[in-house]
């Protein structure tokens, strides 16, 4: 007999909690965590709720467009059943590209231009620059 039930409800939440530590393995770094958490995210809406604050725990900055980008994300109201990014931002990177040869001008303004769009100013948020 078939069940009414979604597969993704069918899933213990513990295999789901499995699932989510081997996306998590360190040993990926972490541009491949978010990736594959924001993958599990797309899966089921149940899954987006259990994945979402780990995709967005820490935030990579590398450039002044990419802050632009995620100011005007967090400044975007997001449907009625989602957590808004901007509540679940724990950490945030600005990384500097010594490559460039200018190296990083918008750094200077980035924690003034971001904090604005967090909750509380920011006060709750970590801040630091990785090279």
């Amino acid at each position: 007999m078939k069940s009414n039930i979604p597969a993704a409800h069918r899933i213990p939440i513990e295999l789901v909690d499995k699932i989510g530590e081997a996306a998590l393995d360190p040993s990926v770094g972490i541009h491949n965590q978010k990736s594959r958490t924001a993958a599990l995210g797309f899966v089921h809406r149940r899954w987006a709720r259990i994945f979402r604050p780990h995709v967005w725990g820490t935030v990579l900055i590398k450039s002044e467009g990419r802050l632009r980008s995620l100011c005007v994300l967090l400044n975007t109201r997001p449907p009625p059943s989602v957590i808004p990014a901007r509540d679940l931002i724990e950490r945030v990177w600005y990384i500097l590209d010594f490559t460039v040869p200018i190296g990083a001008p918008w750094l200077h303004r980035a924690h003034r231009v971001l904090t604005p769009s967090l909750p509380h100013g920011g006060s709750n948020v970590m801040a630091g620059v990785l090279w």
